[in-house]
């Protein structure tokens, strides 16, 4: 409070905040090209408005004196020197809006017309994987080049199942063609393992809905009677 009232005195007088460090001992350190986002001092500086004001407040028991002494105007650029930017900026988001609807109108399509047939009418490509499996890295590597989340991918379930995705001004629609045939012998491979791994999840599922029972239903009744030696005399 005596240090805003000082503050408040020494505004306009030329000199007088220097003499007010002087009497109270204060060490001057000069801190130069402050943004908003500097850690130490940017939220206290950008609080403080207008050039040569001050304030005062205590950080970790030290008193600090917060003298604003130069802003930087804000540089901003003539329409002119950024009028190519903003359009290309433009076209990019009218490509990317014109991709998703292109898309969204192709999944729609593409439950009667063939890929050929929307290859043709939306000038793409196709292309064939073949199949793939979640552990063949080198298979769905094509997809990740293009940004396609595999997870995704697999999720799809059924012949003829489509899948749409946007990236920029990229678009890809992926359907399911063929699903392999179930493997026998390599469930029967894995199947102690996946039966282990079956009952612990079921069990765990169990005990979680025995606990959130109990925690609904029980009734805790706190028994004053009973206590123990060590605290009797």
């Amino acid at each position: 409070r005596e240090m805003r009232g000082a503050l408040e005195q020494a505004k306009g007088v030329e000199g007088k905040l220097e003499e007010i460090m002087q009497e109270k001992g204060a060490k001057k350190e000069v801190v130069q090209r402050v943004n908003r986002t500097h850690t130490e001092w940017g939220p206290a500086l950008f609080a403080i408005h207008h050039k040569d004001d001050a304030d005062v407040y205590v950080d970790n028991g030290v008193g600090v004196i917060l003298q604003l002494t130069h802003i930087e105007p804000s540089y901003v650029p003539t329409l002119d020197a950024i009028e190519d930017v903003v359009k290309n900026d433009m076209y990019e988001e009218k490509a990317a809006r014109a991709v998703q609807e292109a898309l969204l109108e192709a999944r729609q399509k593409g439950n009667s017309a063939t890929l050929q047939q929307l290859k043709e009418t939306y000038n793409g490509t196709v292309e064939a994987t073949g199949f793939l499996t979640k552990t063949d890295d080198k298979a769905t590597s094509a997809f990740g080049k293009k940004d396609i989340p595999t997870d995704e991918i697999f999720q799809l379930e059924k012949v003829g199942a489509l899948y749409v995705h946007s990236h920029g001004k990229d678009g890809h629609l992926v359907r399911l063609d063929e699903i392999g045939s179930f493997n026998q012998e390599q469930f029967d491979a894995k199947k102690e393992v996946f039966t282990r791994e079956t009952e612990r999840e079921v069990a765990r599922l169990f005990m979680a809905g025995f606990v959130a029972s109990l925690y609904r239903n029980a009734t805790i009744e706190k028994n004053e009677s009973i206590s123990t030696t060590q605290y009797e005399e």
